[in-house]
């Protein structure tokens, strides 16, 4: 499954719900729901929130919890909507079946080469 923007949230959670979704390429994606919480002035969609939903789980743990299908993660963003540097989503997010990119490529040449 590959998502671009404010559907890579779903995304995330449709993979966690079916193990048919063997892979995932997230381009632009938000990098946690924490980061909404650490900011005054966010630009992400209202419809992706789900109250409570830190008090249990963070994007970052959801996306560990799909190892080991491979997942990348290419030009996350912050809640702000600013890119993230390759580094800084590492320090967020760990695993052997992640990939991460700086830039948010939606070609078909990335699309086609996106497995980890």
């Amino acid at each position: 499954m590959a998502a671009r923007g404010k559907m890579t949230v779903p995304a995330v959670f449709a993979a966690a719900l079916d193990e048919n979704i063997s892979e995932l390429y997230l381009a632009g994606g938000l990098i946690s729901f924490r980061s909404i919480v650490e900011t005054e002035n966010y630009d992400h969609s209202f419809a992706n929130f789900v109250p409570g939903m830190l008090r249990h789980t963070d994007l970052p743990e959801v996306v560990q919890s799909l190892a080991p299908r491979p997942v990348t993660l290419a030009g996350s963003v912050d809640a702000g909507g600013n890119t993230m540097a390759s580094a800084a989503v590492r320090r967020i997010y760990s695993g052997e079946h992640l990939a991460v990119r700086d830039k948010g490529d939606w070609s078909i040449d990335a699309l086609s080469s996106w497995k980890v």
